[in-house]
């Protein structure tokens, strides 16, 4: 199986557990992101994930699931403060609050590693996709 295939594949299972539907996932060149060592990102305006082609070459199942899991949780979030009757997962609101302004005051990893690291929706994303990991290699 090819590696965009197997994106695709775990898209569309995240996209279910999530309750979500409608994030495209597209493929760029390592020069399109912030910095060289970014895998993926989530495009909260157009709802569109963003993957790094030369970080894809080099992956491995397990880093492509935590990705793909990772920008999807970041979906997730969006369309918590979005689209919040759209979706039958309710989030705490208060957490949701966070994430808003989060997103409005976003931290990139190129700009300060620290304080990108600490914000909760990344800590969400992360734990979500570490979740992720831990069940599907049981």
């Amino acid at each position: 199986m090819q590696k965009k295939e197997f994106v695709n594949r775990i898209h569309e299972l995240i996209s279910m557990d999530l309750g979500i539907d409608g994030v495209e996932i597209l493929y760029r060149s390592k020069d399109y992101f912030c910095a060289e060592y970014v895998s993926a990102h989530f495009n909260p305006l157009s709802y569109r994930i963003y993957i790094n082609e030369d970080w894809l070459k080099c992956a491995d199942v397990t880093e492509i699931i935590r990705v793909v899991a990772h920008e999807m949780r970041h979906a997730y979030q969006k369309f918590q403060i979005d689209f919040p009757d759209l979706i039958s997962k309710k989030h705490d609101k208060s957490e949701v609050e966070i994430w808003e302004k989060e997103f409005a005051q976003y931290i990139n990893p190129a700009s300060d590693l620290y304080v990108y690291n600490q914000q909760a929706i990344e800590k969400d994303a992360v734990l979500y996709s570490e979740k992720l990991i831990i069940e599907t290699f049981k």
